[in-house]
């Protein structure tokens, strides 16, 4: 079969289930990996082998059961590099990109010899390990509740390498903190923060494939991850700064959990589409010991 005729045959299928333009994002994704020939004039006549076509069919009859791209082709790319992914993680998105940015933006600012980086919830490892691979003098440790998330992280790691400390580790236990060390210059998390109300509008490639674990907090009590992170950062020896992607629902609610005379600077940025999706705040030692006079 000639290259062209296998990418129209592949393109009418997905069209069944997707829009003109994530149809031919799709299908353009799984031929090229599938083939290794990029869609243009020079290679339309190029004959694909049976083997070849058997194996684009397999992953197009995922894709028809609304599997999505990167989990069919097992990576995604995210702020300069190939992540390898399966179901135990989140698939990275394009705003969790902008958190990468300003996280080395802050602590390209701080301007500390060997900064101490925490992550909370690290899935793929794709914001550690990015920010590692832009900042080698970071230390950075992440943590994640999921063993097999834990897993797909050391892989990135080590594939793209860079050196993180991964730890398996319950957040919301506090009993836990006690494993992690309170001297963070950075603390930056991109935790569960759907709330169950917003469910039923949600894709089914998200919610038939993505892990429930990432997606949602294990209570009714969607900002739980935000207060308890700040539990975490009260007991912090150090200044610190914190970055969290949050709900674009919750801007205002997540923000009032930091306003307290601890923190200052607590900021809401909006993304790309202008909807609120990160806070910053800046962690500050000598405004939360106790006043005695």
């Amino acid at each position: 079969m000639q290259y062209k005729h296998l990418y129209n045959a592949t393109l009418a299928q997905l069209l069944s289930i997707y829009n003109n333009n994530e149809a031919a994002n799709i299908t353009q994704l799984l031929i090229e990996k599938g083939t290794g020939f990029t869609y243009n004039i020079m290679n339309q006549e190029v004959i694909i082998s049976p083997a070849l076509i058997d194996d684009i069919n397999t992953k197009l009859l995922a894709l028809l059961q609304h599997q999505p791209i990167q989990y069919v082709l097992a990576e995604a790319a995210f702020y300069k590099h190939i992540f390898y992914i399966n179901n135990a993680v989140l698939i990275p998105r394009p705003e969790t990109e902008e958190l990468v940015h300003l996280t080395i933006a802050t602590i390209k600012q701080l301007n500390i010899t060997n900064p101490k980086v925490l992550e909370i919830g690290t899935g793929s490892g794709c914001i550690s390990i990015s920010v590692k691979a832009a900042l080698p003098q970071c230390t950075i440790t992440a943590i994640d509740i999921s063993t097999a998330a834990i897993e797909v992280a050391t892989k990135n790691a080590t594939t793209i390498g860079t050196a993180i400390t991964f730890v398996t580790l319950d957040f919301l236990n506090e009993n836990m903190w006690h494993l992690l060390d309170h001297n963070w210059d950075i603390i930056v998390s991109n935790p569960p923060y759907i709330s169950e109300a917003e469910k039923s509008n949600m894709d089914k490639n998200v919610l038939d494939y993505e892990p429930i674990l990432a997606l949602f907090p294990p209570t009714k009590n969607a900002l739980i991850f935000y207060e308890k992170i700040k539990a975490f950062v009260l007991l912090n020896k150090v200044d610190c700064t914190l970055l969290c992607e949050i709900n674009e629902h919750f801007g205002e609610a997540t923000k009032k959990i930091y306003e307290t005379d601890a923190f200052t600077s607590t900021t809401i940025i909006k993304d790309m589409q202008q909807k609120d999706r990160i806070l910053t705040t800046k962690y500050n030692v000598v405004l939360h010991l106790p006043n005695y006079s």
